[in-house]
């Protein structure tokens, strides 16, 4: 006489019965698998690894690459709006193109890199010649 399986035992502590078939969800699940495992051919972890630093690597770019896209955008729109308010000022006096790059003149007006002794002497030479 069969034994009625006791409810409170676990499925995987019931003892199968021969004629028990492979459920149709488990049949259809090893089906999809595209890429069994082959213990004679093992999986190369620094294949894989490889794979994934190049698709970060591409990743990184593209992001690189998009925000380079986004930068010239904004310059361009930009430019436009400067064209634009020359178009419109005529002379331009009244924009801030000078002032969005500054005026780099050296050390400054009036300074010079000759020695002290150099400057004095031409000084010596210029004064003489404005009393002509």
């Amino acid at each position: 006489m069969l034994s009625q399986p006791d409810p409170q035992q676990p499925d995987f502590l019931i003892p199968k019965q021969e004629n028990d078939a492979e459920p149709e969800e488990i049949r259809i699940l090893h089906l999809s698998v595209q890429d069994p495992y082959d213990p004679l051919c093992p999986n190369d972890l620094l294949q894989y690894w490889e794979k994934r630093a190049l698709e970060k690597e591409r990743h990184n770019l593209e992001r690189q690459r998009q925000q380079a896209l986004e930068q010239q955008e904004v310059l361009r729109r930009q430019l436009k709006r400067e064209r634009e308010e020359l178009a419109r000022g005529g002379d331009g006096a009244h924009t801030n193109l000078a002032s969005a790059r500054p005026r780099i003149l050296g050390r400054g007006r009036g300074v010079s890199n000759l020695p002290a002794w150099l400057q004095e002497k031409n000084q010596q030479r210029q004064q003489p010649d404005s009393t002509k």
